[in-house]
């Protein structure tokens, strides 16, 4: 009995995919893909399904293009610049980058015969954790059986570039929050001394590519391959280039080649020598999940790394964003419901009820975007074990009796660090072209 009716179903479920199959193929109409709706075809003349010139017989159908269509993918290197170290196998998650203390200048004459007191050697360290991220697609034997696309490569080819988006966000995340940071005037001239007051008209200019350099110089940051480097999003490379004078901004054609091309670069200025990429940071403000603004729930004292909130949040849902309190900027490190922990210990104390604003935006939360002016060894970026991006693909019936299951996928561990905070200078506009976009 068990088996006539798993039959019963077999059939009713081949009969309803040859009903499907009828309205997909164009036997009864045209589908609508927006819409779902089937509208019949002008019958024409008979035997046609078709009333053009061309006089298509009912036999033709439409023939599937096997050649999958993939989205171009952003260029990415917020990594390129950074000094580049490894964690070793079973040597724990953290690093630590270490530091001597400049020594001041010994402007105290000598008294003969008399030795002058020691001068204090000072090392002091910095850390950064490597943190493993990862992704998988799942797929079963019927699909690979009848979809008309190789899973296995199909998904490979969206997971890659996935793994290198998500590798070069990491990155990018943590050295955007830096807290050496200069903001762009205004177009009447008016200096801007926080992101809130950003607008459309605040563009960087030439003027501000010469003094950033010159403060690089000032701090005695190291060049790179004999220039400071820039990573520039497209929209405020373009109001750059519009508004410099002519002669001033150089095509890299003129002062390099391709060997020693860096990813993305277009151009120099200044002694700067610019990449664009859309992967750039834009802030600008969203909601906290379903909340407009979060309150404080309990006073948090000045340096606490956490603040505990009235609202309920999902498990990281607002990591990596940018919140104003009070007058201060912080990146959320993570979160769970109650509680957010921040890039940085809290300037001053903080009472409850303080309210915690979305700290992203410009002026009518505009799109503010950064430009990083960056030095050598800025900051550094850390794998673990030399590994990179590991791709996994588990066949059909690795673990099932049935072969019926496989999956596609990927994990790699990254992090990051500011290194010397003086070496790296973000830039903070809007653009003629700041509504096009939004916060990525």
């Amino acid at each position: 009995m068990k088996k006539a009716i798993d039959m019963k179903l077999i059939l009713a479920a081949a009969f309803s995919l040859q009903l499907l199959a009828a309205e997909v193929h164009g036997t009864q109409g045209w589908v609508d893909p927006a819409t779902g709706v089937t509208e019949p075809y002008n019958p024409g003349t008979p035997g046609k399904d078709y009333s053009d010139a061309s006089g298509l017989s009912v036999e033709m159908r439409t023939v599937y293009n096997k050649e999958l269509m993939f989205r171009v993918q952003p260029e990415l290197f917020h990594e390129q610049f950074g000094k580049k170290t490894d964690i070793p196998v079973r040597s724990g998650n953290r690093i630590e980058f270490r530091f001597v203390k400049k020594l001041p200048k010994a402007l105290t004459p000598l008294v003969e015969g008399v030795t002058p007191k020691p001068g204090k050697f000072t090392i002091y360290p910095k850390y950064a954790e490597a943190y493993q991220f990862g992704n998988w697609i799942p797929y079963t034997d019927e699909l690979d059986l009848k979809a008309p696309d190789p899973q296995v490569s199909t998904y490979l080819k969206e997971l890659a570039p996935q793994a290198a988006l998500t590798c070069d966000t990491v990155v990018r995340e943590i050295i955007n929050a830096g807290t050496n940071v200069q903001f762009a005037s205004k177009a009447d001239g008016t200096a801007v001394l926080k992101r809130s007051d950003i607008d459309d008209t605040c563009l960087l200019g030439v003027k501000d590519v010469y003094k950033i350099a010159a403060i690089l110089r000032a701090q005695n940051a190291p060049k790179i391959n004999g220039d400071y480097v820039a990573i520039v999003h497209p929209f405020v490379i373009n109001d750059l280039q519009m508004n410099a004078p002519d002669g001033m901004w150089q095509e890299w054609t003129k002062y390099t080649n391709p060997e020693n091309l860096l990813k993305g670069e277009v151009g120099k200025l200044g002694g700067v020598r610019f990449c664009a990429t859309s992967e750039a940071k834009i802030f600008k403000g969203e909601n906290f999940g379903e909340y407009e603004k979060l309150t404080v729930k309990e006073t948090a004292a000045a340096n606490s790394l956490t603040v505990t909130v009235s609202e309920k949040l999902g498990r990281n849902e607002i990591i990596f964003r940018w919140v104003r309190i009070g007058d201060y900027l912080y990146m959320v490190k993570s979160n769970d419901e109650n509680t957010i922990t921040l890039d940085r210990g809290l300037e001053v104390e903080v009472a409850a009820n303080t309210e915690i604003t979305q700290g992203e935006g410009g002026k009518n939360n505009c799109c503010v975007f950064s430009t990083l002016f960056i030095a050598k060894e800025a900051y550094g970026v850390v794998d673990y074990g030399n590994q990179g991006i590991e791709f996994i693909v588990k066949p059909l019936g690795y673990n099932d009796e049935l072969n019926q299951r496989g999956s596609v996928g990927w994990k790699c561990h990254k992090g990051a660090v500011i290194l010397h905070n003086e070496y790296m200078i973000r830039f903070e506009s809007g653009s003629t072209l700041g509504n096009l976009c939004t916060a990525n």
